[in-house]
């Protein structure tokens, strides 16, 4: 083909189960928070089998207390989805990564493996945006 030329292959259909990461920023009441959302695209575009990682203080309550206490001392953390996450109207920023399949697992092993060694959270060091 010389070159300049228009390719002769066709580009492969984007099909269902199209694989993504995307990393969020939302506010909320008192503090914003910073995530991921990773999982597959329908041919629509829709996320499917998605999860949610980031990570916070643990709250059974939603007591602001951790957060307080989390500017001087290490508290408990949790690191899966939190109140808000999903819902557009406190997203303040996103960015979708779109991921082959091997990339994609590989992402989420690391994913896993960060959230079972992140069990403190402290504002000005170990927290959202350190995670993300």
């Amino acid at each position: 083909m010389a070159v300049g030329a228009p390719s002769t292959t066709a580009a492969p259909q984007q099909k269902e189960g199209r694989y993504f990461i995307e990393f969020r920023s939302r506010y909320a009441l008192t503090y914003g928070h910073t995530y991921v959302i990773f999982g597959r695209l329908d041919k629509a575009g829709q996320m499917i089998d998605r999860e949610v990682a980031g990570l916070a203080p643990a709250s059974a309550s939603n007591s602001v207390v951790p957060y307080v206490l989390g500017h001087y001392i290490p508290v408990p953390a949790e690191t899966g989805e939190s109140d808000g996450d999903l819902d557009d109207r406190y997203r303040s920023a996103s960015w979708r990564v779109m991921l082959s399949e091997a990339e994609y697992n590989t992402v989420v092993a690391y994913i896993r493996k960060l959230k079972a060694r992140s069990h403190f959270w402290q504002a000005t060091v170990n927290n959202c945006n350190a995670f993300a």
